[in-house]
């Protein structure tokens, strides 16, 4: 640990701005955590008559598609929030990894799986959790990566991620198609695991 490390983590409250007394508090990220979490359940659960008569007059594309894409970003977007939430509570009772001083200020939900110190996920989770982290930066926004070069790093990561997958599948005598999707039931799952961490935390267990 360096010095500055240690005064970082030694710094008093009344130093702090009052934004980053909310950058390090694990509640705040928990809350938007659980919000989004409600949200992606109520876009996995609506029905085909409530989004055709959403899309009467006012949607010319596909429903479908259109609520698939805000489910993925949502749900996405609650596992990047209830993840920090568990850092955080971590950074604070001084049991997060060593290299995590501070909640990253990163997308990548696959790297803060890591960085809440979550048990390791199986290879179809980690492919889950990585595109999670592609919807957050672009898939679910932009129609291209911020750069080629950012682009080419990512599908290396995938093509990586993916191989061990298959590998994985055809150990246990799988014959199906290697994509994981990040439907409803795994994605409640992944993010219950990091809940259950954090109410461990706060229940000081």
């Amino acid at each position: 640990m360096t010095t500055d490390d240690a005064e970082e983590e030694d710094e008093p409250l009344w130093m702090l701005s009052s934004h980053e007394m909310r950058r390090r508090a694990p509640g705040h990220y928990a809350a938007k955590g659980y919000n989004a979490w409600f949200g992606a359940y109520v876009l996995w659960h609506l029905s085909d008559d409530t989004l055709e008569k959403a899309a009467e007059d006012r949607y010319g594309g596909n429903p479908r598609i259109a609520i698939g894409e805000a489910y993925r970003r949502e749900a996405s977007l609650a596992l990047e929030l209830i993840l920090k939430a568990v850092i955080a509570c971590k950074i604070q009772r001084r049991t997060a990894p060593a290299h995590v001083k501070r909640v990253p200020q990163t997308h990548e939900v696959l790297r803060l799986w890591r960085d809440a110190a979550l048990p390791t996920p199986s290879p179809d989770d980690a492919t889950r959790l990585f595109d999670a982290g592609r919807t957050l930066i672009w898939t679910g926004k932009y129609g291209a990566p911020r750069t080629d070069e950012a682009g080419m790093k990512e599908h290396e990561e995938a093509e990586r991620l993916r191989r061990v997958q298959q590998k994985s599948q055809k150990m246990a005598g799988s014959r199906g198609w290697w994509h994981t999707p990040l439907d409803w039931d795994s994605f409640d799952r992944l993010f219950h695991v990091a809940s259950a961490e954090l109410e461990r935390l706060d229940g000081g267990q």
